[in-house]
């Protein structure tokens, strides 16, 4: 069935994975690209590559984020703050190649190096650790990461807040929203536009409609202008409580006033909610003239789907991506199928790139630990003698 669907969806692309089905079918492990040597680069200079590599094509090279990765870990013994905030940016969504749970967990392990080095960390630090967990789809603790800030007297910013708040509203905790509301006025930061959609969000994932609609009246009532996000909540609700005539509705009259961003995420609500109709016109809603900068969305969206075990609604998404660019249409497909056979195989046939990643870490360091062991056991043979002497 996986390869029929193959065959419909990219019939007229010449994919290399396809023409690997007999190595799959046996017990012999797919070949890991190593990555490239980067011995030779310092942390900063391999930092400033993959910094490089996100404005240039909107991605980063695994290989260069494992081997700053190791060097931070193993190869250093100091690491500043501005390398380690780069660092935590390497393991969200710009790393399209890995799966997100995986990414998760490098970018934790991370953490847990940083506090043994004493790296000193500030509100940018625990903002950007927020901000990569909700791109992995990690819904962190809120109380954790406030009681930690609070710990080493790091005073949350609004950006913080809203951050928590986004957490919260993932869950459809509007409860617990409120709380973090309350520490923002004590604060003394005014509510503003995303903060309140965020709200409104936990709302709509529970179907309440008629709470929505009143906390939308909230914006004018504060004289807020409701952003993209604002109108997406309606279009889910709508779908959570069963009412998809009226969520198409919504839809088609304000499409206008919403984004890609909105737009992809209602792709994965209709998918969840099996509306396949809805699901189409909102991919041909898409603003599709700069294929470069909706590819990476793209390749995001349909590994989410494909992670849900939304499969026909994936192949849909990647088979609606314009193929006036061969180059990018390749990538959308190669990338997307690599990560259904990490997504599917055994990992005997694809090792994760968390295990890559921590397996490099945790092997180097216990061999710098044994070479320092053998070391001051020598020194101690040496001095030995010459008190012998």
């Amino acid at each position: 069935m996986f390869a029929t669907r193959l065959s419909t969806v990219f019939r007229r692309t010449t994919f290399s994975l396809i023409h690997r089905s007999s190595f799959l079918s046996t017990h012999i492990p797919i070949q890991q690209i190593r990555p490239p040597q980067t011995t030779r680069l310092d942390l900063d200079q391999l930092l400033e590559r993959l910094d490089g590599e996100a404005h240039r094509r909107g991605r980063l090279n695994p290989g260069l984020v494992r081997g700053a990765m190791r060097k931070a870990a193993v190869e250093l013994d100091t690491i500043n703050s501005t390398q380690a905030l780069l660092l935590i940016r390497c393991t969200g969504s710009l790393l399209i190649s890995e799966l997100p749970r995986q990414r998760q967990q490098v970018l934790d392990h991370m953490m847990k190096i940083f506090k043994q080095k004493h790296v000193t960390l500030d509100v940018t630090h625990y903002n950007s650790y927020m901000r990569v967990s909700l791109q992995n789809n990690h819904l962190f603790d809120p109380i954790n990461i406030l009681g930690d800030m609070r710990k080493i007297n790091i005073t949350p910013n609004l950006t913080s807040f809203r951050l928590l708040i986004e957490c919260y509203a993932r869950q459809g905790r509007p409860d617990d929203i409120q709380k973090i509301l309350n520490e923002m006025k004590i604060a003394n930061l005014n509510i503003e536009p995303l903060v309140l959609t965020h709200l409104l969000s936990s709302y709509a994932l529970k179907g309440n409609v008629e709470r929505v609609e009143s906390l939308f009246n909230l914006f004018h009532e504060l004289e807020l202008k409701p952003i993209s996000e604002t109108y997406e909540q309606f279009i889910v609700s709508y779908l959570k409580h069963g009412q998809v005539d009226q969520a198409t509705k919504y839809f088609v009259e304000n499409v206008s006033k919403m984004d890609n961003e909105s737009l992809f995420r209602l792709i994965i609500k209709c998918a969840e909610c099996q509306q396949k109709d809805l699901f189409q016109l909102v991919i041909n809603s898409l603003d599709q003239n700069s294929l470069a900068d909706i590819c990476v969305q793209y390749i995001l969206c349909a590994t989410e789907l494909l992670d849900a075990k939304l499969d026909d609604y994936a192949f849909l998404l990647i088979g609606s991506f314009p193929k006036r660019d061969e180059t990018l249409h390749f990538d959308v497909i190669n990338l997307t199928m690599l990560n259904i056979l990490k997504i599917r195989l055994p990992t005997h046939h694809f090792r994760p790139f968390s295990a890559l990643t921590l397996d490099d870490i945790n092997n180097n360091l216990e061999g710098k630990l044994f070479s320092t062991f053998l070391s001051h056991h020598n020194l101690r043979n040496r001095y030995g003698c010459r008190c012998d002497s």
